[in-house]
């Protein structure tokens, strides 16, 4: 899982269209407009903006009967900006002023998503957790007290800060003392999300905000994680989906490299490894996979497992798999490599074998539990459990192959 999580504030915690259409609305007529669209009307129309000046030319256009896109709102925002810029004013006057006089019914209109609630309340209690906003800081801080989610003021980022949520990323990495890669930021702005996925965080789109088709498909082609009501309580996966494979062509050569999602949504070739543990009395070690993991969540598999990555080799890989999933080091013996394809995760595997009778450091960001199973109980555990697709192969090919079973015994 990320050392660090950091949240958008519309559209991931709070669902903010009623609240930002009633300002919309209130502002049209401070500007000198009589009439205007109605706030039901406005509201429908909030994946279309970015921000209070784009708000300006969707109202436009909504006033005309025009059609509405994403193009056609920031086109018609840039032929007035000077209006724009003076509809973004009468917003925030009418959104500053409701809230010095009218805490609650503000917290109504910026209320938390119910479905999402419970989950933000945990990860808050849970996690280190930071709100990168382009709102003030006090009102998102009022919604989070009232909301009972445990944040500290001091972790709400907001637009004094910063507009660029990249920059906000490199506060927290400066203040958490982290590597970029373990930062998560949740977003339902794919602007924001692309910026700040160039600096190597990982990025995820919250789906049920202001979200359209084309922000998922984009989504989707970068390897982006996507969240939903679904797959919310899941999400906290320890895999970073922009870490870099090596990717080969059918025939194991290296031909670039390309980030884990985009690898396994797209079924790209790549490299990975597994180590087979033994202890002194010849049982072998399983692991049980974390529940965050992307692929596999719970299965069984072998004492470590994981990907060549960009830099890598399979050596390295293995070491470095052992070291962070199980805490060890120890002499590794290269035993057979092999082929898996599985149609998402498909892979050019090499084996590797070593000793080890433990304590062990368990990663359990990665690892549930691992445990020494005699051979004869290993193959009669795969009857009735799941274990991972490369695992099987391994421990079939060790059955058609007595000699690999000796050389493990043996080494």
């Amino acid at each position: 899982m990320a050392k660090v999580i950091a949240l958008d504030f519309d559209g991931v915690l709070v669902d903010s269209a009623g609240g930002w259409a009633f300002f919309c609305s209130k502002a049209w007529k401070d500007i000198g407009n009589r009439k205007g669209p109605s706030v039901a009307a406005i509201k429908r129309y909030r994946p279309y903006i970015k921000n209070a000046t784009d708000s300006y030319g969707l109202l436009v256009l909504l006033s005309r009967a025009s059609k509405i896109t994403r193009a056609s709102v920031k086109k018609e925002t840039g032929k007035n900006p000077e209006k724009a810029k003076e509809f973004s004013a009468a917003f925030f006057k009418e959104k500053d002023e409701f809230i010095k006089h009218h805490k609650a019914k503000f917290c109504d209109l910026y209320a938390p998503y119910t479905f999402a609630l419970p989950f933000f309340r945990d990860l808050a209690q849970k996690n280190k957790v930071y709100i990168s906003t382009n709102n003030k800081k006090e009102p998102v801080a009022l919604v989070l007290k009232r909301s009972k989610i445990s944040i500290d003021e001091n972790n709400i980022l907001d637009h004094s800060l910063s507009l660029d949520k990249k920059n906000h990323i490199e506060i927290i990495q400066e203040r958490e003392h982290v590597a970029v890669r373990n930062i998560l930021f949740i977003d339902d702005s794919m602007d924001h999300l692309e910026n700040t996925a160039k600096i190597g965080a990982q990025c995820a789109l919250a789906s049920w905000g202001y979200v359209l088709p084309e922000d998922i498909k984009k989504a989707k082609k970068l390897g982006m994680m996507i969240l939903d009501k679904d797959n919310l309580n899941q999400f906290l996966v320890t895999d970073n989906p922009q870490e870099q494979f090596v990717i080969v062509d059918e025939n194991n050569n290296a031909i670039g490299k390309a980030p884990r999602g985009e690898v396994h949504s797209k079924g790209i070739w790549h490299r990975g490894v597994h180590i087979l543990i033994f202890n002194s009395k010849n049982e072998i070690l399983l692991q049980k996979r974390s529940m965050t993991k992307d692929l596999y969540k719970g299965y069984w598999t072998d004492a470590a497992t994981g990907h060549v990555s960009a830099g890598d080799s399979y050596e390295s890989a293995a070491k470095r798999e052992l070291k962070e999933e199980l805490g060890i080091s120890t002499k590794l013996t290269r035993l057979l490599d092999f082929r898996k394809f599985t149609g998402n995760d498909n892979e050019f595997i090499r084996v590797f074998v070593g000793r080890h009778d433990g304590p062990f450091r368990v990663n359990k960001e990665e690892v549930d539990f691992v445990k020494f199973f005699s051979y004869d109980k290993v193959l009669k555990l795969m009857r009735k459990e799941k274990f991972t697709p490369a695992t099987i192969v391994i421990f079939e090919e060790t059955r058609k192959r007595p000699e690999l079973l000796k050389r493990l015994l043996s080494s």
